[in-house]
């Protein structure tokens, strides 16, 4: 299984390696004003245009054992593809009786996204470039490097300050080490929110709130950007919670959803 994990790993290296070297970074102002590096935006694929990475992991997939595959995918990975993601890619002009999973229409989703910073500092912390990755690539990057050798356990030992890990959208895959820390403060019928996360804006039906020893606040719901669950750490939002017309910074939205007197006794980093 290493050795399979290893030259997939130098196939992905080498490719990184010759998009960095070749791109030329032309700039242009965002839509919010900023200026970006147009080379570093993620260039959405399909079933035709496949990049390199994609065919990598599609043909590791068939070939590795299950253990491998489940390190590297979540379960739902080869489950029907929801109405929800063929009606975005449909859209997108690719043909959805092309697409075989929920995982692969999740990859050419998240293809047209930058990179999740958790998964990016995953990328980092191993001595590569995560610069111009999407969420696709970024996440089935960053599995591989945690599947290698004891590289998950150098991960969660690591020193200095530590993330709260991956666990948005992630929960077959890694989320095991933290379910005996993470505590429901919260659950219900589900909360229609919408902020900014990653510099996306996404629209989240929240069904449960969970409280880590270490302050950090999780809530987790259905994500419709991904047609997926996804966990979102409230200190990592970039704009305020709107909920029911009304907007809510992380503190007070947790009031509004806990009381007053449960937010008082919880440590919060937020």
């Amino acid at each position: 299984m290493e050795w399979i994990i290893g030259a997939v790993f130098v196939l992905w290296v080498i490719g990184k390696l010759g998009q960095n070297s070749f791109s030329k970074d032309k700039r242009k102002p965002s839509s919010e004003g900023r200026v970006v590096s147009e080379s570093k935006q993620p260039k959405p694929f399909g079933p035709s245009n496949h990049p390199t990475w994609m065919k990598e992991k599609l043909k590791l997939l068939e070939s590795a054992d299950p253990e491998l595959v489940r390190k590297l995918v979540p379960g739902w990975h080869f489950s029907k593809p929801t109405e929800r993601q063929l009606e975005v890619l449909r859209d997108r002009g690719i043909d959805p009786s092309l697409i075989k999973s929920k995982g692969e229409a999740s990859d050419y989703i998240g293809s047209a996204y930058l990179i999740d910073e958790d998964d990016a500092a995953v990328i980092r912390f191993f001595g590569k470039n995560p610069s111009g990755m999407s969420q696709s690539e970024g996440c089935f990057a960053a599995a591989l490097l945690l599947a290698h050798g004891d590289n998950q356990k150098r991960y969660d030992e690591r020193s200095g300050s530590q993330s709260t890990g991956s666990l948005e959208g992630r929960r077959e895959k890694d989320i095991s080490g933290w379910e005996s820390e993470l505590r429901s403060v919260w659950s219900g019928d589900p909360l229609a929110v919408t902020f900014t996360y990653h510099e996306h804006r996404r629209k989240v039906l929240v069904r449960e709130v969970l409280h880590h020893p270490n302050g950090h606040v999780f809530i987790l719901g259905h994500c419709s950007y991904r047609d997926e669950d996804r966990y979102f750490d409230l200190a990592k939002l970039e704009t305020m919670i709107l909920m029911k017309s009304k907007r809510y910074d992380a503190h007070d939205w947790l009031v509004r959803v806990l009381g007053e007197d449960r937010v008082c006794e919880m440590d919060l980093v937020l």
